[in-house]
């Protein structure tokens, strides 16, 4: 004699391909918050910003001094350590170019969040130098500290507002 019931495991499967399914659907339609908008004027200036460290021969200099930071027979956390070094360096002469181009060389999402803040603080010192506050913000990955980073741009870009007015 011959059992030719079903054992009953093609239900449970399907069940779980159900469920898996609608996970999935419902973590595409949910998305990721979006920061509060940085004001438009500003958002434009930031727009305008291109990076071509080939202009001059200071950039070229920053440039090489980028490309060996990042290459070479080094860790990733040696690489992102020199990486950081630079980057503290170009902020405090100025060169936001070379700091928003070195840090997005940075593997480490968390030091690179945290150098990206970094430039961002640099950058609201001065109104002239805000726009280069929203390429930092641009890059950040993490979605609290890109609306945080938001908010100190609108923040700051007010009182530079309030001054010319």
């Amino acid at each position: 004699m011959t059992d030719n019931r079903s054992t009953g495991w093609k239900v449970p499967l399907l069940f779980c391909g159900v469920i898996l399914s609608v996970v999935c659907l419902v973590g595409l339609l949910r998305g990721k918050p979006e920061p509060p908008a940085v004001p438009g004027p500003l958002l434009n200036q930031a727009r305008a910003i291109t990076i071509n460290l080939d202009a001059d021969a200071e950039g070229r200099e920053w440039k090489a001094r980028i490309a060996s930071a990042a290459s070479g027979f080094a860790t990733a956390a040696d690489k992102d350590g020199r990486l950081k070094n630079l980057i503290e360096t170009s902020i405090e002469s100025g060169r936001f170019d070379a700091a928003c181009t070195a840090a997005v060389l940075v593997r480490d999402d968390t030091l690179r969040d945290a150098l990206l803040a970094r430039i961002l603080d640099a950058a609201c010192a001065q109104c002239a130098t805000l726009p280069w506050g929203v390429l930092a913000a641009h890059g950040m990955g993490d979605a609290e500290t890109k609306a945080s980073a938001h908010s100190a741009l609108t923040r700051q870009w007010e009182r530079c507002h309030e001054k010319n007015e």
